[in-house]
């Protein structure tokens, strides 16, 4: 889902994008010149391996996120996660998708490792 930087305008404009198993709502607001503040939420049904025992697991993935689109190179102070797209368009499915491949990149441990580690430490 594309969306033109030129028609996002200082007012909150809702957003909703769904496909499959995941959907990203939300509102974007243009905060400067070049650059779009994007509130929302992601949910999705997230495929992930294991890091102990390599068993792949399906979870939940609810998460608020707060980021931001540039619209050409971004030069600044802001300590917040930021985009940038060079085509005059913010691309909502890439955004949620890069989201997903960052928790996909994290550790991960299935309900199974999780209990075998509990159990070791206890004393």
């Amino acid at each position: 889902m594309k969306l033109e930087f030129k028609k996002i305008l200082n007012l909150p404009k809702t957003f909703c994008f769904e496909k499959e198993n995941l959907s990203f709502v939300g509102s974007l607001k243009k905060v400067k010149n070049n650059l779009v503040e994007i509130d929302g939420f992601i949910k999705a049904d997230v495929i992930l391996t294991c890091d102990r025992c390599g068993k792949e697991y399906q979870e939940k993935f609810d998460s608020e996120v707060k980021i931001f689109a540039s619209e050409g190179l971004f030069s600044g102070d802001l300590d917040e996660i930021i985009y940038e797209f060079h085509e005059g368009y913010i691309d909502l499915s890439e955004i949620v998708y890069s989201e997903i491949e960052s928790l996909k990149s994290d550790y991960h441990y299935c309900d199974e490792c999780i209990e075998k580690q509990e159990i070791c430490y206890e004393v």
